[in-house]
């Protein structure tokens, strides 16, 4: 399936026929910062372009999008989600602010079952959950919450939970397994085939 914007699920862009792309004298990718002192590498603290220089190369959202197989748009590639996001709106109808009919506004996750710590234990639904619950603790005030909070992917409660006015059961992030995690919005996501998953890269 396609969009607009010529989205398609893992089909990734194969490379140039006769290329050795395995040849480290042409291939190898080099690249140097001027320093590292002072700089908040935490994914809930950062705050300069330089800060989050190595988060882009040390962390990993729930998609990532690549150029395609024909090389004319983007394909959406698992990381740790996988399969796409399911529109399961209507299941939360009447709750969190969604109206009857309303679509395109609560995402389920399928959680790559796979991932896991170097120690070997499970990243699932309820790190996710623990991880989503620090980034809006209202007393460590977080740089980052505003990722969850703001924008065109803000999640239904979140700034009320961070400035203490509601509690977690009225914030739209909900376990709905051990490898599945709903996502709601305060809005509905326009052309979510490729907003969805481009939102949920970081």
């Amino acid at each position: 399936g396609t969009s607009e914007n010529r989205i398609s699920f893992r089909e990734p862009f194969a490379g140039i026929a006769g290329k050795d792309y395995t040849d480290p004298g042409t291939y190898t990718f080099r690249e140097f910062i001027s320093g590292t002192t002072g700089l908040k590498w935490s994914p809930h603290t950062w705050e300069t372009a330089d800060d989050s220089y190595i988060l882009g190369y040390t962390t990993t959202g729930f998609y990532d999008l690549v150029l395609n197989e024909n090389g004319d748009g983007f394909t959406v590639l698992d990381e740790m989600a996988v399969g796409r996001p399911e529109d399961v709106t209507q299941a939360y109808s009447a709750r969190f602010g969604i109206a009857p009919g309303e679509t395109a506004r609560a995402w389920r996750l399928q959680l790559n079952p796979d991932a896991c710590w170097e120690n070997g234990e499970a990243i699932d639904a309820d790190t996710y959950l623990y991880a989503y619950q620090q980034l809006l603790d209202g007393k460590m005030m977080n740089r980052r919450a505003d990722s969850v909070y703001a924008g065109e992917f803000a999640i239904v409660g979140a700034k009320d939970y961070l400035y203490g006015k509601v509690g977690w059961e009225q914030v739209g992030i909900i376990k709905e397994g051990p490898y599945q995690l709903v996502l709601i919005t305060t809005s509905p996501v326009r052309d979510p085939d490729f907003y969805v998953p481009y939102y949920l890269m970081d």
